[in-house]
């Protein structure tokens, strides 16, 4: 039992400075994706740069996936996607537990949130979900809720994707 109440703890020792060194080298580039990426990201959601192309698709896009799949790395997520989200009006209805389903969903494909309005007023999080054409919602107001429905009607109309978490 001794030896292995010592395997254990020096097991935990190791798993606690891989953990710690993970934090050291990921935390830098977090920031530096930060300072560099958000403003680049959008930059890029707003015109005359939303209406570029690159490889066939909008620059708004690009920039926005790039910018999620990112942060996936940066917080050790290892996103497989199977299949693809297609061109054109998409409705994405999901489950959410966690913040992380954010990027990941936008990882895969740019879309448009129905969020609390809260989250407008938060620093830097406001303004990436604002550049992102987010709809917020005050919640239990019927008129945003019709509000709501109305902008998802028009960005689906429009072609956009919009994904909601009911």
């Amino acid at each position: 039992m001794v030896g292995l109440r010592r395997f254990d703890r020096q097991h935990q020792a190791t798993r606690d400075m891989l953990a710690y060194l993970r934090l050291v080298y990921r935390l830098p580039l977090l920031l530096l994706h930060l300072l560099l990426g958000t403003p680049v990201t959008v930059v890029t959601q707003y015109r005359p740069f939303r209406d570029l192309r690159l490889g066939g698709r909008p620059l708004s896009e690009v920039t926005a996936v790039l910018y999620m799949r990112t942060i996936c790395r940066l917080f050790g997520l290892h996103v497989e996607q199977i299949g693809a989200v297609g061109a054109g009006a998409r409705l994405l209805v999901a489950n959410h537990i966690s913040w992380l389903h954010i990027p990941l969903i936008n990882s895969m494909a740019a879309v448009s949130f129905v969020s609390k309005a809260e989250i407008n007023d938060w620093p830097v999080i406001g303004l990436m979900a604002r550049s992102g054409r987010t709809v917020f919602h005050q919640r239990g107001s019927h008129d945003s809720a019709s509000g709501v429905a109305a902008a998802m009607a028009r960005r689906l109309a429009d072609g956009g994707r919009v994904a909601i978490f009911p």
